[in-house]
């Protein structure tokens, strides 16, 4: 006869699972005590359990139970008080992600680094820098890069400029071709340069 599969023990596996293989070892209470020092901290952290719950086919019922088993520390006590504080009785998922970006991640916050994205250029960053910054900072104007095409021209718009007029003839709209041409005319450059210097 099949044992019932327990939905947390499956949950708690695969995270404990996923933690060995993907990062550094680390003691569980320092993991968590560092978990909230900064608000993009937070939302990493709401993303990689939400990540799970599709992995697994967690079902919405249990999403919060499960989420919250986790917090420690600060972030434990803080939910303590404000479940029990909560006047929709039943703190659904939607309600709880609600709660925690309120809590871990300020308003104020969340406008600055949308200001830092809409003034983000690459100016001495490589490519790759300047697309590790964009996608760090995209997260907080998902309403400006909904799509490829969007995304693709918001990168370019932040290129240096003469790699801009190489990419604008192509008509890139397609967000992973854009970041691969730019850093192949980026290399390129780059190689020119040395043949020149090498040549003096």
């Amino acid at each position: 006869m099949e044992v019932p599969v327990n939905p947390m023990e499956q949950f708690v596996e695969f995270l404990r699972q996923n933690m060995q293989q993907q990062r550094p070892p680390q003691q569980p209470q320092q993991a968590m005590d560092n978990a909230f020092k900064s608000f993009k901290s937070a939302r990493a952290w709401l993303k990689e359990v939400e990540k799970t719950f599709e992995r697994i086919g967690t079902e919405e019922a249990h999403k919060t139970n499960f989420a919250t088993y986790l917090l420690k520390g600060e972030a434990n006590y803080w939910w303590e008080a404000k479940k029990n504080m909560d006047p929709q009785g039943i703190v659904t998922w939607k309600r709880f992600t609600e709660l925690f970006l309120k809590k871990y991640v300020p308003k104020f916050m969340e406008i600055q680094m949308q200001r830092k994205f809409l003034e983000l250029k690459q100016e001495n960053m490589n490519v790759a820098e300047y697309e590790a910054k964009f996608t760090e900072l995209s997260r907080f104007v998902p309403q400006l890069v909904s799509t490829e095409e969007q995304k693709a021209e918001r990168f370019q718009q932040g290129l240096k400029q003469w790699i801009q007029n190489k990419l604008a003839i192509l008509e890139i709209i397609d967000y992973a071709t854009l970041v691969q041409k730019a850093t192949i005319a980026e290399s390129g450059s780059e190689m020119i340069q040395k043949m020149k210097q090498t040549k003096k």
